[in-house]
């Protein structure tokens, strides 16, 4: 039986792939960006996730699309790096805006959607992809680092009352992924995995019904290892990379 897929950020990087792997399944992909470019596949609803009012007529127009949604995977989002040299409060703000505030309101409006259909098909799936930046944040993160924390929270609430609605609540956070975003980058990425690998493991692991997904596992363990070290040690060890000079 075919699935109703939504998949925010789905015409580039990871959402792209991931449209593209269900689209070749047989499955009814919806996907929503701020633009489509020609290459991407399914039925297509722009979201601007900087504008609530937008989120809000794309939330509305999906309603309309597909009143079910199967599996709704909300991957959109952007990054920002900042240090404390350069720190700026209103882009932090705005990226608050990108990456958690209007995944707020996306939850908000699916959640009658996918309730549908558990009601129909007995299930449902609905996965927030943070970052494993979440697990560490490193120097010039903190802005993005905080707003993959707080979505990963969220979620970790939310799992524990939709497990009761037979909605399962997956959270992905990968690590540096080949993707148009991560392109900017003007520094060494360890690990970076390409975004038709990451977008296969990510299905894989829904399928599977994993709800924490993480990868590359080498990568994750560092993160997690790095993060149970003292705070002074810690600090040490890091602020070692930071772009800040020191002071004399």
């Amino acid at each position: 039986m075919s699935l109703n897929v939504w998949i925010t950020g789905g015409t580039k990087g990871i959402g792209a792939s991931l449209a593209s792997l269900y689209h070749a399944d047989g499955d009814n992909v919806i996907v929503s960006a701020r633009s489509r470019p020609n290459n991407s596949v399914g039925t297509f609803i722009p979201l601007d996730a900087s504008s609530r009012e937008s989120v809000e007529q794309t939330m509305a127009e999906l309603a309309s699309t597909s009143p079910t949604v199967d599996v709704a995977i909300l991957n959109a989002g952007n990054c920002v790096y900042m240090n404390s040299a350069t720190f700026n409060a209103s882009d932090a703000i705005e990226l608050m805006q990108v990456n958690y505030s209007a995944n707020l309101v996306i939850i908000e409006k699916i959640l009658p959607q996918l309730r549908k259909t558990v009601a129909i098909k007995g299930t449902a799936k609905l996965v927030l992809v943070s970052s494993s930046i979440s697990y560490l944040p490193l120097p010039k993160s903190g802005a993005y680092a905080a707003t993959k924390a707080a979505l990963t929270a969220l979620g970790e609430a939310l799992r524990y009352d939709l497990a009761n609605e037979k909605i399962d609540l997956h959270i992905v956070s990968p690590g540096f992924v080949d993707t148009p975003l991560t392109q900017k980058n003007d520094f060494s990425m360890p690990f970076l995995v390409n975004s038709d690998d990451a977008a296969a493991k990510i299905k894989k692991a829904i399928a599977k019904g994993t709800l924490d997904i993480s990868f590359p596992k080498r990568l994750v363990w560092i993160l997690h290892a790095i993060d149970f070290l003292p705070a002074r040690l810690k600090t040490k060890l890091l602020s070692k990379i930071s772009t800040v000079e020191q002071t004399k």
